[in-house]
């Protein structure tokens, strides 16, 4: 019987676990120095953070060291060793791995590892001795194998956070939609609400927004959902967007593109279509191969990078020491870094006029000018006529060299050497812009 004058002492919380965890090990380890044994079993504990076998039940695989997981199948197995006799029957093993399975959230295939690697000796038992170390390597890989895949499924959903903000080449998804609302109404000549998937395949080709072949194609294999052979503009709109983002965030975890890897294919692209060897493309040329590359390249973008080009007395381009330049600013285009702050800069500037520029004023001066030169009204003029007006209108707002050459690159010349220069005048403003924020970045 207690004495009533006896003290009274409350328990800690996790007390009588921590004995039969040490009752485990003594019955198991057989110590012969059993007050020794204790004071290291004890001062394991407080090294490894544990207090008792409760505070061990929920097992994280960022956290656990291999001696934490060795220490919880040593406490398994010697939990599933009801005879204490240091082998494990069938029967007890199996009890020990859905005690195993509910502690480390394992799945069956991961538990068919472990029985995969279990010898049974001639009576039919499991060496505890042979089994811990195999079971702790194995647990070791299986939480690698689960912290990779958290590690993975963290980069998508960040990927996929940026490419909702960026959706395509720095364009936010707000303005791209109301581009690609007025690429649709463009095409649907009339008003019928609906394309056909030739006519879509054209207008994302014309689009000029950089659209690749396989974006173009996964868009057709998406966005005609109820296989009627024509695409609505209400299938079109939350389609376009929503695959744009996949490929982006695919593009981002794929991220960064290597500049040599760069430099090499645009040597190799440049290479191809000079016929006579002789290291030189008409800016012409060059322009035209860049667009058929199929890397994603807005018009505007492929002209900014022709800017930086210098041009021969006969408006040549030196493809070899162009490429590794062309290669930087083609990198730093799919720098979705880059993009982010494109984008941060669409939002905050979009209104602004370019150097306090009008667009209205660009297209006024340029179209009068050019429209003087022509005095057939035929629409077109040579190529010294045109560059002769734009370093007039250069002169006039203060662009340099790498403005020039970039309004210049604008349009295509015919064989004939001759430049359609009203494409000019509707793409100077934006173009312009363009560079601006890119020499920001």
């Amino acid at each position: 019987m207690a004495s009533k004058y006896a003290r009274n002492f409350e328990i800690p919380a996790g007390f009588p676990e921590l004995l039969k965890d040490f009752t485990r090990e003594v019955l198991r380890a057989q110590p012969q120095n059993i007050y020794a044994f204790a004071a290291q079993f004890f001062e394991n504990r407080k090294t490894d953070g544990f207090s008792s076998a409760g505070a061990a039940d929920v097992h994280d695989e960022d956290t656990m060291s291999r001696a934490d997981i060795e220490q919880l199948v040593k406490e398994l197995f010697v939990e599933a060793d009801a005879d204490r006799s240091g082998y494990l029957d069938r029967k007890e093993f199996k009890k020990l791995f859905q005690r195993l399975s509910k502690d480390l959230a394992l799945k069956p295939s991961d538990v068919w590892r472990f029985m995969a690697e279990a010898d049974e000796n001639n009576d039919g038992q499991i060496d505890y001795n042979e089994f811990v170390p195999i079971a702790t390597e194995i647990v070791q890989s299986i939480f690698a194998k689960m912290k990779l895949q958290k590690q993975k499924a963290e980069k998508r959903a960040q990927a996929q956070m940026r490419a909702e903000e960026i959706l395509l080449h720095g364009l936010p998804s707000d303005e791209l939609e109301l581009v690609l609302q007025n690429v649709f109404k463009s095409a649907d000549k009339d008003n019928s609400g609906f394309l056909s998937r030739e006519e879509f395949r054209e207008c994302m080709n014309n689009a000029d927004l950089g659209f690749t072949r396989k974006e173009i194609n996964i868009l057709l294999s998406e966005i005609d959902e109820n296989q009627d052979g024509l695409i609505s503009y209400e299938e079109f709109i939350p389609i376009c967007l929503e695959v744009l983002t996949r490929i982006l965030a695919d593009d981002i975890l794929e991220f960064p593109t290597n500049s040599d890897d760069l430099t090499q294919f645009l040597l190799d692209l440049f290479r191809s279509g000079d016929a006579e060897e002789s290291g030189y493309l008409s800016a012409n040329d060059t322009r035209t191969l860049l667009r058929g590359a199929d890397l994603g390249l807005t018009r505007l973008q492929i002209c900014t990078i022709l800017s930086e080009a210098e041009l021969t007395e006969d408006n040549a381009i030196n493809y070899v020491s162009f490429a590794r330049t062309a290669a930087q600013m083609i990198s730093n285009m799919i720098d979705f870094d880059a993009m982010t702050a494109r984008a941060h800069n669409l939002r905050q500037n979009s209104a602004e006029a370019l150097n306090g520029i009008t667009r209205e004023q660009i297209e006024t001066h340029l179209s009068t000018a050019f429209q003087a030169a022509d005095q057939l009204g035929a629409g077109i003029l040579d190529q010294p006529t045109v560059q002769q007006i734009i370093a007039e209108v250069a002169q006039t707002y203060g662009f340099g060299a790498r403005q020039q050459r970039l309004l210049l690159h604008i349009a295509d010349m015919d064989q004939a050497q001759m430049i359609q220069y009203q494409s000019i005048v509707e793409s100077a403003y934006d173009s312009l812009k363009y560079l601006e924020r890119e020499e920001n970045q």
